[in-house]
């Protein structure tokens, strides 16, 4: 693991074919969207920052990932879903070397590249794979990938630089080197 201080300076220095973002996590602030959704639901306050799997089962007992997958795939999610501050901006900067990858049922990719149309970002490309299939399907040669999730981070074998973009987690904080993000949000850079 390397500490990169600007992402801006990795990119021009490397010159990547592409910069591969994963987009739940990185472009959107999906678990904040589906925290609001339950706890509305289910009458509580879960702080989004509590969040420890994508299945939500620590601070819902009764969630599942087929309910979560759900959930992701609806209007309410949609209408919910921000953007990390600077990512679209980011994106609009390297808009020609950009692909956005993500996972899910082919409803939530469909409504995925819908909001990407409909926030004037209807030129970046978007690969979608499905939940059961690795990210490592994509040939990342030369590319950078960024990502929020480890196993999506440790699975790629071809990307030649790993940036793990944390939105959530502060507890783990003292154990990483970390960078800034898109608007101060922070960065794990792998190699």
């Amino acid at each position: 693991m390397i500490n990169i201080k600007e992402l801006e300076k990795l990119i021009e220095d490397e010159d990547f074919k592409y910069i591969f973002l994963d987009v739940d996590g990185v472009v959107f602030h999906s678990i904040e969207a589906i925290v609001k959704i339950l706890n509305k639901e289910y009458n509580m306050n879960v702080d989004p920052r509590d969040v420890l799997s994508w299945n939500f089962s620590n601070c819902y007992s009764e969630m599942t990932d087929k309910k979560i997958e759900q959930l992701f795939g609806t209007t309410t999610f949609f209408n919910n879903v921000k953007m990390i501050k600077g990512a679209k901006e980011f994106i609009l900067k390297h808009i020609d070397k950009v692909i956005l990858i993500t996972k899910g049922g082919q409803e939530n990719i469909n409504r995925k590249r819908n909001y990407f149309d409909l926030n004037d970002l209807g030129k970046v490309r978007m690969v979608g794979i499905p939940l059961d299939m690795s990210k490592n399907i994509i040939n990342m040669t030369n590319s950078l990938f960024i990502d929020d999730s480890t196993n999506n981070l440790n699975d790629v074998l071809t990307a030649k630089y790993k940036i793990q973009f944390i939105e959530y987690g502060e507890h783990i904080a003292n154990k990483c080197a970390w960078t800034k993000g898109w608007d101060g949000e922070r960065m794990e850079s792998w190699v």
